[in-house]
């Protein structure tokens, strides 16, 4: 009967998953027209930067989920978060920072050509922001 709860549990949230892709493309491809309509693009390009680490944290959730069932203190790995989820964030971010700061005058717009370099490293900050919490194993048990 567990296994069948698991595989049950499995199959819902690849369908919670698949849906929300579904309803935020819908929601991508709308603001993508409404900034051709408009001059003002950043709602798709903020959308375009929230979004990966948005994906990251509904897969990351499945690791807290698991880990919520050990018994113990949570401790937050400062470590982890200072070399991962720092710097994914920092490089999923580039091009807000670039374009809205006066570092756009560098000539990096090579950089930009290419959005699945943004795209994995807002999945592994989003990932990274949930793996950084864990469970201290109490020995006393």
């Amino acid at each position: 009967m567990e296994k069948f709860r698991r595989g049950l549990r499995c199959i819902l949230f690849v369908a919670f998953f698949t849906v929300f892709l579904y309803y935020s493309s819908i929601l991508q491809e709308y603001l993508r027209i409404q900034g051709q309509k408009n001059p003002n693009y950043y709602p798709y390009e903020g959308f375009l930067l929230i979004f990966p680490i948005l994906v990251g944290i509904i897969i990351g959730g499945v690791s807290i989920k698991y880990k919520s069932k050990i018994r113990g203190p949570w401790k937050f790995d400062w470590i982890k978060f200072c070399t991962i989820t720092i710097p994914t964030f920092l490089m999923a971010m580039l091009p807000l920072i670039y374009f809205n700061t006066p570092i756009r005058y560098l000539a990096l717009g090579a950089i930009f050509q290419n959005k699945t370099f943004f795209l994995v490293n807002g999945i592994l900050c989003g990932f990274s922001i949930l793996n950084n919490f864990d469970k201290i194993k109490n020995c006393n048990e």
